[in-house]
């Protein structure tokens, strides 16, 4: 209809481009019997790597042990489910973790989490935080659904300065932007800075 197009803010395109980048290059990994685990994880000690997970739903206690700059990477055939599932990183750094399903959204109710979900997919690419704890990102292609879940980004705990964290109790709509659920009151600057965590 003519008239000048909107503005648009190069940072979010960058930071975008960057969470549709690392979640092509997770759902993209190597799936074969080295490597790919079923059932929900209860019990398991994991050495850095590639893993390819069944889409299960994720309970009881996962240890991640490895050095501050191991990188795990979790490739989930469908949705990723989480209920009390606690991951415990021995070592590692929740800024180090990648979480992806294929095809799928991923929902956590009381469990204590750690890690960047990504999920990018274009049709069912949301993200739902119930209670518990999550130390890490949640960035969605669709939306970010967080209640009552205490998010305390992973930089913090990694020793460099980023986002102060506070009890959720909210819906945030970010379609198409791979937001991660912060506050709208400024308390996190939206820039693509935190969000290259999830291109490592």
């Amino acid at each position: 209809a003519g008239g000048t197009p909107p503005a648009t803010n190069a940072n979010a395109d960058a930071a975008r481009a960057n969470f549709l980048s690392a979640y092509a290059t997770a759902v993209g990994i190597t799936c074969n019997t080295g490597n790919t685990l079923s059932g929900n994880l209860a019990g398991k000690n994991l050495a850095p790597g590639n893993y390819c997970l069944t889409a299960e739903a994720k309970t009881g206690t996962l240890t991640l042990t490895g050095g501050p700059d191991a990188v795990w990477i979790f490739r989930v055939s469908g949705a990723l489910t989480g209920n009390s599932f606690s991951v415990v990183m021995n070592g590692g750094q929740p800024c180090n973790v990648f979480w992806a399903p294929v095809d799928g959204a991923a929902t956590m109710t009381d469990s204590n989490f750690k890690g960047t979900i990504l999920a990018g997919d274009v049709a069912l690419g949301a993200i739902t935080l119930n209670r518990g704890t999550m130390i890490g990102r949640a960035l969605a292609n669709l939306a970010v659904t967080i209640t009552g879940t205490s998010v305390i980004d992973c930089d913090t705990v990694s020793g460099v300065p980023a986002c102060k964290h506070k009890k959720h109790h909210r819906h945030h709509k970010g379609h198409g932007d791979g937001h991660d659920g912060d506050d709208d009151n400024n308390e996190h600057d939206e820039d693509d800075g935190h969000k290259k965590g999830a291109s490592k």
